[in-house]
Parts: structure tokens; sequence; C-alpha cells
């Protein structure tokens, strides 16, 4: 299949602006569990948006993770998506845009987000968090913010199904026990919210594999 086979199936498969509803059941209740420990009252969430940018690199699929700084306000160390808060003003989707470009230095335009995975809520730190995936023709041309970009790195989008790095592990929120996914690349441990959120597109991805 060429990248813009996989791409555009992958567009149909995401109904953006509207949820798609191909969502396997292994990730919706990964989804309720961790949503669903102990808050019942979400009006103080705050929205937030990341970027799943895909692109092509050695003729396959790559996608961009950061390794955050200590020095940012949220998640410090962490491996993650580029995101961050809604500013007053502008819609959830420029949220996303404006923070990759903030982070990565990568501009790119409101066509380039092929569709959005599915909003939900981290109740640890009050974020109500709303996915998209954007696509790249080319090797985009990354010059990271050093205040938040510790480091940048491109995995394989085929790693997602490697079971050699994929993994669930037991964690507490408010007395409840779920299980978490999270993955082992060579840069570090993802676990947490975009963990959940490349578990999502990993099963969204092998409907139509």
């Amino acid at each position: 299949m060429s990248h813009s086979q996989f791409i555009n199936q992958l567009k149909s498969k995401l109904s953006f602006p509207t949820l798609h509803k191909g969502i396997q059941p292994q990730w919706r209740k990964i989804n309720h569990n961790i949503s669903s420990t102990g808050d019942t009252n979400t009006s103080n969430y705050k929205p937030a948006a990341v970027l799943i940018l895909l692109f092509p690199k050695n003729n396959s699929i790559h996608f961009c993770l950061t390794k955050r700084t200590n020095t940012v306000e949220h998640h410090k160390g962490q491996i993650s998506f580029p995101g961050g808060s809604k500013e007053a003003g502008e819609t959830i989707r420029e949220t996303a845009l404006r923070e990759t470009h903030e982070e990565l230095g990568v501009k790119l335009s409101s066509d380039s987000i092929i569709g959005s995975l599915t909003p939900f809520n981290i109740p640890v730190s009050k974020f109500q968090i709303y996915p998209f995936i954007a696509w790249s023709d080319s090797l985009p041309k990354i010059s990271p913010d050093p205040q938040e970009v510790e480091q940048v790195f491109s995995p394989n989008l085929s790693s997602l199904s490697d079971n050699s790095i994929c993994f669930t592990e037991a964690r507490q929120y408010n007395g409840t026990t779920y299980k978490s996914p999270y993955y082992t690349y060579q840069e570090g441990k993802v676990w947490g919210a975009t963990a959940l959120i490349l578990t999502e597109l990993k099963y969204t991805i092998e409907e139509f594999k």
C-alpha cells in the first residue's frame, strides 16, 4: 500500500470533526477505566490539544514524539506529542497547530489535519485532551523550542504493532486501580495520555490492514 493510499484510508476512517465509530472494544475499555477514576465533575477540566504528525521517512511512515524539558509547567521530562492548553479566541484545532509550531518550529496548514481521535479526560492533571492527526507530504524541518523540548524522535508507525515494546501496567487514582498501556522506545517510556492516544491509533490502523 502506498503512503497516499494509507493516508486516504486513515482519513476516511476518521470522521473529523465528529468522532469516528471504529474504535475497538479494547481501547474503549482502557479509556473508560482511565477517564472514570472517581471524578464525576469535569466542568473545571481545561481543554487541550495534541497533534500526531505523520510523515514519510526512509520509505515508511513515521510520527513525532518529544521529550519535555524539566522546566515546563506540566509533565516534566515526559515523552509526549506536541500540544498544550487552548487559548482564548482559538478553536481546539488551531490549538493543535499553534502548539506544534511553537514546540517543533513546524508550521502546518489547517488542511494538513486529516482527522481526530476520541477526546478524553485526564483526572490527574484536569485536562480534556483532543488528539488530532496531521499528514506532511515530506520530511518536516524540525527546529524545537529548547525551553519546552529536550529531544525529538520519530518512531516508525509500524512500531505500534510491535508486541515487544507494547505493555500494560496497573495504576491507581482515587483508590481505583486500572490497567494503563505503555510503550518502551530506546528514548524512554511512553505512558499516560500519550500511550492512550497511541493505543487508539494502533487499533484504528489495525482495522483496515
